[in-house]
């Protein structure tokens, strides 16, 4: 164990731990100190705070773990990059802080840092990434509104987020992600940072998945999205299955599947956005599940979409729903759409279009307002007579419905869809 100012760790040896025994602030310079390629070094801060100066504090090019007995050292700067990683980063604990525009974290491609624990807490662009990160607790925490990400995943990255805790000052977003984006288990507060001077309502994101990028989010829990905050901007692909805490409104543009979610706000697909309902989605605070524009496309394929409140699907601008799949012997059961008044809102004039091939539409005043665009061209399935390949049941309503009704409610449902 050794004692150091910090330039010692360029002379250190492999396995050393080298400890800080006071405070420290580096001179002004453009050196830095660098974990040659071979070594591993543990860097302890004991406590103790350095106040950067000098360009680049740390690179390393090794195997560097940063930990602080205690857990209350810190390292700050407001001059410039922190840590330059080419190698393995493991932070243990520790608080690192940096001012405007610097960075607290560059990891190069092939390198990986692993965040076990500590605050990363800085104005805004905390972190750039080219290789792996994986995160399994911490913050990551942005502490004013700078217009700005505070975590962007470039396209050769990987960021694996299997705890902590990741939080936003405001707009525009806090992860942006070109390249794979995998989040597990998070907590993570997407509400407007009310406390912000100058953030004058603007919008927290969560994620902003790019055109190429693809993000999965199979867990974690979004804090109480009060405002306007959004959990997923997509241009990309992506999947959102088993938020059953607080699924927060979304925007679509690209490939978006989702499954098993408790919605508090609406989702938005827009222009040639598809999205793929592939389980059971309620909505727990907003009317709308699904709002739908534009040319977009979504699919209801399995599963059911329920609102308690009002209709869980509007369709408006072009947009097309199709519920169930074309072809194949239709089912009577799956999937589900329900509303409180209507389970589907097509606004007349608008050419938005409807396809019901399976499944059921209950509303309590009707199952549609508006119109069910007959089947596409080609494909003519008699309901009236079809068994349902989930329950073996053939449609309850089969003897009552005309030859050209398609037999869309059960004996529990009110009113009927415009055909």
């Amino acid at each position: 164990v050794q004692t150091c100012a910090l330039p010692i760790l360029d002379d250190s040896q492999d396995g050393d731990t080298i400890s800080l025994l006071r405070n420290y602030t580096t001179v002004p310079s453009t050196q830095s100190v660098t974990v040659p390629n071979g070594k591993s070094i543990i860097f302890d801060l004991m406590n103790y705070s350095i106040a950067q100066n000098n360009t680049e504090l740390l690179i390393n090019n090794g195997t560097l773990t940063i930990q602080s007995t205690g857990g209350n050292g810190m390292i700050d700067t407001n001059q410039d990059n922190m840590f330059i990683n080419n190698g393995t980063l493991n932070i243990e604990n520790g608080t690192y802080k940096t001012g405007k525009t610097k960075k607290i974290l560059i990891n190069a491609e092939n390198a990986t840092v692993n965040i076990n624990d500590g605050l990363i807490t800085g104005d805004s662009e905390m972190i750039i990434n080219n290789g792996t990160i994986n995160m399994t607790g911490g913050k990551l925490s942005r502490y004013t509104n700078s217009k700005s990400f505070s975590f962007m995943n470039n396209s050769t990255g990987t960021f694996v987020v299997t705890g902590g805790e990741i939080y936003n000052a405001g707009q525009p977003a806090t992860i942006i992600n070109e390249g794979n984006l995998e989040i597990s288990d998070v907590k993570a507060d997407l509400a407007r940072y009310e406390s912000c001077q100058y953030c004058f309502g603007w919008t927290s994101h969560f994620i902003e998945n790019k055109t190429g990028g693809y993000a999965r989010i199979t867990g974690g829990t979004y804090g109480e999205t009060k405002n306007e905050g959004i959990l997923l901007t997509n241009y990309g692909t992506a999947e959102v299955y088993n938020i059953t805490d607080k699924f927060s409104s979304s925007l679509n543009y690209g490939v978006l599947s989702i499954s098993n979610d408790n919605l508090l706000n609406s989702i938005g697909n827009y222009e040639n956005g598809v999205i793929n309902v592939t389980g059971d989605i309620n909505a727990i605070g907003s009317d709308y599940l699904l709002s739908l524009y534009d040319t977009s496309t979504t699919n209801i394929i399995s599963g059911t979409v329920k609102s308690e409140n009002n209709s869980p699907i509007y369709v408006n601008e072009n947009a097309t729903l199709n519920i169930g799949t074309p072809g194949g012997i239709p089912s009577i059961s799956n999937p589900v759409v329900q509303g409180k008044n209507y389970a589907v809102y097509v606004v007349t004039n608008t050419n938005g279009k409807v396809y019901f091939y399976d499944g059921v539409i209950i509303g309590e005043t009707a199952p549609v307002s508006g119109v069910i665009t007959n089947y596409e061209p080609g494909y003519k399935e008699d309901r009236n007579s079809a068994t349902d390949p989930d329950s073996g049941n053939t449609d309850p309503d089969s003897g009552d419905a005309n030859e050209n009704q398609e037999p869309i409610i059960d004996d529990n449902e009110i009113g009927e869809a415009e055909m």
